[in-house]
């Protein structure tokens, strides 16, 4: 989905986009500008784009999920094996991760590699029905939305005196280069009194290689509580 001119807005709404603590990730916040992740192979193969329902039911049935590749607004169909798919898309850095379908999906012999967009889920068994992913383009300017990863809990002020740290803003959108999509937004907790909180003022947008947005300096993301 392409919006306004020179950018590609993308859409990260599922579920499975979670907070990302620093146990999971333990990235310094000025490695975290380095070039995009590569997320491995997805098992993929091209297919009809005028398919009608009865053969969409098939390919779900056969533990593939139908999906559609835009490359600066040129269509490819394709059908992803839903166990790649579902085993990607749950992790948290799912949606700033680019990954390779294939082996031949390209048009020329070679895998296609992509970012993924959206997640369509059915409504009460979660099963991925369909998936958008934008196609690669090098130097392309895309709109992410990236979680966050929260250090220095342990050295907290506020932590230590019984406070807890209240998350106001669990994703953040931000403009950046395709080929280098940093993991998260680096929150430190490590100065934070109980009231403190981190806002948008304290992190170094220009080292992690992003603009937001939108830029309100005061603005908080996370705030250290009273229990």
């Amino acid at each position: 989905e392409y919006g306004e001119p020179g950018f590609v807005r993308m859409r990260c709404c599922l579920p499975h986009l979670r907070l990302i603590t620093a146990a999971a990730h333990a990235a310094p916040s000025r490695g975290l500008a380095t070039a995009s992740m590569i997320g491995g192979e997805m098992r993929s193969e091209t297919r009809d784009p005028t398919a009608g329902k009865a053969a969409l039911k098939n390919l779900r049935g056969s533990g593939m999920v139908p999906a559609v590749v835009d490359t600066a607004g040129e269509k490819q169909h394709v059908s992803i094996l839903a166990k790649d798919l579902e085993n990607a898309s749950g992790h948290g850095t799912f949606y700033t991760t680019l990954f390779d379908l294939g082996p031949d999906c390209d048009g020329n012999g070679g895998p296609l590699r992509v970012l993924p967009k959206d997640i369509s889920l059915h409504p009460i068994t979660d099963e991925i029905l369909h998936a958008s992913f934008l196609g690669y383009r090098p130097g392309a300017t895309i709109k992410v939305k990236l979680p966050l990863t929260v250090r220095g809990s342990d050295r907290s002020p506020g932590v230590k005196a019984g406070g807890w740290p209240m998350v106001l803003a669990r994703k953040i959108e931000c403009f950046c280069d395709i080929d280098h999509i940093p993991r998260a937004v680096p929150v430190d907790l490590s100065k934070l009194e109980k009231g403190d909180c981190f806002r948008m003022g304290d992190v170094d947008w220009e080292a992690l290689g992003v603009r937001p947005r939108s830029l309100d300096h005061k603005q908080p993301i996370l705030k250290i509580v009273v229990k």
